[in-house]
């Protein structure tokens, strides 16, 4: 028999691993979601003749092995310019997608996952001397996919680009530029600058207000830091946005400037005290919208214009915060950082569709990949007050060890996670979504902000008092609103019926009546949560000062309708706080249609949303002759003797169960249909 050696069996056993790995192809491998990336880092591209726009267009294709998905595919030659030989050359894709290859003459480069923050290669030693040719191909799904929000075919068209950086260059800036507490008006520099390794000698010259510094560099110097006390700054604020440039030069052992840097920044102090968000030493209330993913890419992928207009009629409507679904593109934080529009920055994590990779260990290096690319990339802007760990109402041992490692990065903003609810992992307790149930305020034993969320489904008519209203200091953020946002922002069309007689009219009415509407005193119902949802989605509501919802075809009324439901809620935000006078409910009653009457309606109130009055129950003024009565308008009404000054009422109505059955329906009802005519608070 032939001896083998004692080597023989392990080495078998590691290349029969080896061969395993290597056959797993990498979309579907969680441990692989990256391959030969540059470091994720601030957006440092040099002033001057360094970025090259590749063009082209992406195109859509059907795979060789035929399968239902099409993939996308970029294909395109070019040829680099004189001046950057010897030079290095990184190739950028904005958006790389759900799971992207690249090729650079027909030579695999790298391999992304993440699909909305830029990947970038060194591409330098695959080139050749003249013609050369760049290849992408993106898959319609991977692994990676369980935890974001699908990829969108629209943002497929932003073009990969070359740029050109020296031997020696500056590859990320970490700014932070923070306020003197003792007067607010002295800015304070901290800037940490971070160099390639082939460090050998120069220089680094920063400018900012006026200032200038300098330091020398030693060989292997590839880090460095800079501080600086810049007094009579104005404050960075969401309504005083002033932004400084800060200039950094590298230049090299003989004196000559290699690079240059500039970048626009602000300086402001954030803390969270109290249980409330502090800025620059004065109370910050957010007035914001919680993006819903559905058209968000419209808003936050599009091209500057129109992303700066969209920002611009966020903050003439009284909109001064946004929570993002995902990172949006890199002009956006710009646009935010100079018009003042506060972002909670969120990464591209989304759990709902596979709430198990919280829990499985196998995740959490792709989970922190997604949190580390955007913090590098963001972590300069002002306009960034917290870090969101993504979306999902699932939380686990992912997600707690995400919490720990972006606090460990950066212990200057607020990290969230709606996820969490009254967990440790996240710095303000949010719902995580508007339907979920809000902890009490005794459940909220600490200082932790508590930031509500409350659901619309309006246009703008409805939420232009709500913002307006700078008598309240209550932060909070409408959820689950894209037809709200994406009309805010002025890229869609109203959405109201195409048939609604004189919708258009009355649109530009409310839309002239908006100043005056916001600063009147007169009583109105400023936004609504429904629970559930009403069924008459069909008509886009909108909101009246004298009504709830307007039925097109006549405005001076409103109307809303839920099908199927056993108990029907609303809580309505007023736009300031009263004594509350007389409430009355108009329900329909037409048997012949199956509408019925509720059983019994209540009604309770709250100042601030959270602790609230016991229910009492409205009495009905017109109750029909009998049952089967038709085309009944019943009024519920009720008229508290005293109440505190409230802002919140809560309106339960429960409705009569019937089974179907025609023997014990005196009308054979076949199900439960309530439709809420008008309702009406009038005030002490």
């Amino acid at each position: 028999m032939t001896s083998r050696s004692p080597l023989f069996l392990p080495l078998l056993f590691l290349f029969g691993i080896f061969t395993c790995t290597q056959a797993q192809p990498y979309w579907e491998d969680p441990a692989v979601y990256r391959l030969n990336k540059v470091q994720p880092h601030d957006c440092v591209c040099p002033i001057g003749s360094w970025n090259l726009g590749l063009g082209g267009e992406w195109k859509r294709t059907r795979p060789s092995n035929a399968t239902s998905d099409l993939e996308f595919v970029y294909s395109r030659t070019f040829s680099l310019p004189a001046l950057w030989s010897g030079r290095r050359t990184i190739l950028k894709i904005p958006s790389p997608g759900t799971a992207l290859y690249l090729y650079i003459n027909d030579r695999m480069v790298g391999y992304t996952q993440d699909s909305r923050t830029p990947a970038e290669w060194d591409i330098t030693r695959y080139l050749q001397s003249g013609t050369n040719r760049v290849a992408c191909r993106v898959l319609p799904r991977c692994d990676g996919s369980r935890i974001e929000h699908p990829f969108v075919a629209t943002i497929a068209s932003l073009a990969p680009e070359l740029i050109s950086l020296p031997p020696v260059h500056i590859s990320d800036v970490k700014i932070l530029s923070s306020l003197d507490t003792t007067d607010y008006r002295t800015g304070t520099l901290d800037l940490m600058v971070d160099l390639n390794r082939e460090v050998h000698g120069g220089r680094v010259e920063v400018d900012i207000c006026g200032r200038h510094l300098r330091k020398n560099l030693e060989p292997r110097d590839w880090f460095l830091a800079l501080q600086a006390s810049l007094p009579g700054i104005i404050p960075w604020t969401d309504t005083t946005p002033v932004l400084y440039p800060l200039t950094i030069r590298l230049f090299d052992t003989e004196g000559r400037e290699t690079e240059r840097i500039v970048k626009h920044i602000g300086f402001r102090h954030l803390v969270l005290r109290d249980g409330r968000f502090l800025l620059n030493g004065q109370p910050l209330r957010l007035a914001g919208i919680r993006l819903s993913p559905a058209g968000a890419d419209t808003l936050l992928w599009g091209d500057e214009p129109s992303m700066a207009d969209g920002i611009q009629r966020f903050r003439q409507r009284g909109i001064n915060a946004l929570h993002l679904p995902f990172p949006a593109a890199e002009a956006w934080y710009d646009l935010c950082d100079s018009l003042g529009l506060l972002l909670f920055d969120q990464a591209n994590v989304q759990t709902d569709s596979f709430p198990a990779v919280v829990h499985d260990r196998d995740w959490l290096n792709a989970i922190l990949d997604r949190l580390f690319n955007l913090y590098k990339r963001d972590r300069n802007h002002p306009s960034v007050i917290a870090w969101s760990l993504g979306g999902g109402k699932a939380n686990g041992w992912c997600m707690e060890e995400a919490y720990r490692f972006l606090k460990g990065k950066d212990n200057t903003r607020p990290v969230v996670y709606p996820g969490a609810a009254l967990a440790a992992n996240t710095d303000i307790t949010l719902p995580p979504s508007a339907s979920s149930r809000l902890p009490s305020s005794a459940s909220l034993r600490n200082s932790r902000p508590f930031v509500p969320y409350l659901h619309c489904d309006a246009t703008s008519d409805l939420l232009l008092p709500l913002f307006s209203d700078a008598r309240s200091s209550q932060s909070f953020f409408l959820s689950d609103c894209p037809g709200v946002s994406i009309q805010l922002a002025g890229l869609y069309p109203s959405q109201a019926p195409a048939d609604a007689a004189g919708s258009d009219e009355d649109s530009d009415e409310a839309s002239d009546d908006e100043d005056a509407f916001a600063a009147s005193d007169e009583l109105a119902i400023a936004a609504a949560v429904c629970r559930p949802l009403p069924d008459s989605a069909a008509f886009f509501p909108r909101m009246l000062t004298d009504g709830l919802y307007a039925d097109p075809d006549n405005p001076a009324r409103g109307w809303v309708a839920w099908r199927h439901a056993d108990t029907v809620e609303l809580v309505l935000a007023l736009n300031r706080r009263v004594r509350l006078g007389e409430m009355s409910a108009d329900i329909l009653h037409s048997p012949a249609d199956s509408i019925y009457g509720p059983a019994a309606v209540q009604v309770r109130w709250s100042a601030r949303g959270r602790r609230w009055s016991r229910w009492h129950s409205l009495e009905v003024q017109n109750p029909p002759s009998s049952p089967c009565d038709d085309s009944i308008s019943l009024r519920y009404s009720y008229s508290p003797w005293f109440t505190r000054a409230s802002q919140f009422v809560n309106l339960r109505f429960i409705m009569p169960r019937h089974t179907g059955n025609p023997q014990s329906s005196p009308c054979e009802a076949p199900a439960r249909h309530l439709l809420i005519d008008e309702i009406e608070i009038s005030e002490k």
